[in-house]
């Protein structure tokens, strides 16, 4: 018996996209704490559905929803406010601040949650060194490459210490190395406890251990 937390719970949801099409007639699926789940489905399949579900930005016209073992989407704001706390991510509904620098961004988490300038200051030095920022720290996020981007919202989950990660399209429109680095960095990211919910159109070969590969058809994962 898995003795894990059941992080997500999708149980018989039916969604429809934010242009009216049904993308979701009967979906079922979980994930446990420091899983991986790979979700592979072409533009328009549900990608972005999952993901807004997920976060309770929109809600399933039938089925339920369970995130850390809560509804999601029910009315309940205060309660989905603490739970997308707990959420990091990267692309789609996931941004940084386009104004802000990318230590403003990394460390914004930690700024909402009232932590000492000091401590702040520790933890994001280790991090602009592992993730390769230290000399963009001042510069604002727009002026970012599109790898840049993604290495400053994993640090920023990093930080913020979310159990959850969606991450949506993470190698897209990036080079050889860049993206070897990325998954490189996922999957430091498994091994430090991190649940991942990859979601991209195809692209394949994160090689994170025991990770489960699903495909969007019929309005299912299969």
């Amino acid at each position: 018996m898995n003795g894990r937390e059941k992080i997500l719970e999708l149980t018989s949801v039916r969604a429809s996209n934010r242009a009216g099409i049904t993308v979701f007639r009967d979906l079922d699926f979980g994930l446990y704490a420091g899983d991986t789940a790979i979700i592979i489905g072409q533009t328009a399949t549900g990608k972005t559905t999952l993901a807004e579900l997920i976060v309770g930005t929109m809600k399933p016209e039938r089925g339920s929803v369970k995130v850390f073992g809560k509804e999601i989407g029910m009315g309940n704001e205060r309660q989905a406010i603490e739970i997308r706390r707990r959420i990091g991510g990267v692309g789609g509904i996931f941004d940084l601040i386009p104004n802000l620098t990318v230590s403003e961004n990394i460390l914004y988490p930690l700024i909402l949650h009232g932590e000492s300038k000091k401590e702040r200051k520790i933890k994001l030095d280790q991090l602009l060194g592992q993730y390769n920022l230290t000399g963009r720290k001042k510069d604002k996020a727009f002026k970012l490459t599109r790898g840049e981007k993604v290495m400053a919202l994993l640090a920023r989950a990093v930080i913020a210490d979310q159990p959850l990660l969606i991450i949506d399209e993470p190698l897209d429109r990036l080079d050889i190395a860049t993206s070897e680095n990325i998954i490189g960095l996922l999957k430091r990211l498994w091994a430090a406890g991190h649940a991942l919910l990859i979601l991209t159109n195809g692209r394949v070969g994160f090689e994170i251990p025991g990770s489960k590969e699903y495909q969007i058809k019929d309005g299912r994962l299969q």
